[in-house]
């Protein structure tokens, strides 16, 4: 267990998993805000790194629901929070396609509950 611990912290450090961390963090967050713009549904977009909490006006249920639909794996917390909690190794371009997937999922439930 220790030898893991230690494999992982050398990635995280020596080879730079955490720059990677760091910078497709702020790229996930710069288009969490953008749909959050253009959602009114958001009301809140919060997180660090790779850890993003999207807090509804709504349930997150069935925009949970939506987004399996879509392909894209989230969970709600909190009732009305949907979380995103993307593999460390993610790219930007995989950020963008799953903001896309929540941008239809979040089209999708408004729409059925208008």
């Amino acid at each position: 267990a220790c030898r893991a611990a230690l494999v992982f912290l050398e990635e995280l450090i020596d080879r730079g998993l955490l720059n990677h961390v760091a910078s497709v963090g702020a790229f996930a967050r710069a288009k969490l805000s953008e749909l959050a713009r253009r959602h009114a549904t958001i009301q809140e977009v919060r997180g660090a790194g790779l850890m993003w909490g999207l807090q509804l006006d709504r349930e997150a249920a069935p925009v949970v629901d939506a987004a399996r639909h879509q392909g894209l794996l989230v969970n709600a917390t909190a009732k009305s929070v949907v979380r995103l909690l993307p593999p460390l190794t993610i790219t930007e371009a995989e950020v963008s396609a799953a903001v896309d997937m929540l941008d239809r999922a979040l089209a999708s439930t408004v729409a059925g509950q208008a």
